[in-house]
């Protein structure tokens, strides 16, 4: 079994968010979605890169040193189970139970229904402005 320390976590490939920052400055803006807060920015895409790989180790390091659980790489296509578990503070369950009784609706197709409409997907009409992804994952970065 491989030990789960910082270089493990290191060498795992994260999705990554990258866009034009919207600052006076320009340059780029990126963050590691599956490492709330862990976000880099750079004048060019190369400084980009160099800053979010430090912010990534940064952000690993201190949950390792907290004792908190690091996420890994988000489950090869095919791997989702069509379940997501959330937990919500109690006024907000109880304000989505009494808006999905009033609705007719389960909880879930509430919840379901949010989720579509905030994505702007095609199950929504409801479309948001989404930011380009590299296609490059954190971790492997091919020097262009």
């Amino acid at each position: 079994m491989k030990v789960k320390d910082l270089d493990y976590y290191m060498s795992l490939d994260y999705p990554v968010e990258v866009h034009q920052a919207p600052s006076e400055d320009g340059g780029f803006e990126a963050e590691i979605l599956l490492l709330p807060g862990c976000v880099a920015w750079g004048a060019t895409l190369e400084e980009l890169w160099t800053n979010l790989q430090e912010a990534k180790r940064l952000w690993i390091s201190g949950y390792l040193s907290k004792g908190l659980p690091v996420p890994e790489s988000a489950p090869a296509e095919g791997e989702y189970s069509g379940k997501v578990y959330l937990r919500v503070p109690r006024s907000l369950h109880r304000a989505l139970a009494e808006r999905a009784a009033e609705e007719g609706v389960s909880l879930n197709q509430l919840g379901l229904a949010y989720i579509a409409r905030g994505l702007g997907s095609k199950h929504s009409s409801t479309s948001c402005k989404r930011s380009k992804r590299l296609d490059t994952p954190v971790g492997r970065h091919s020097g262009s």
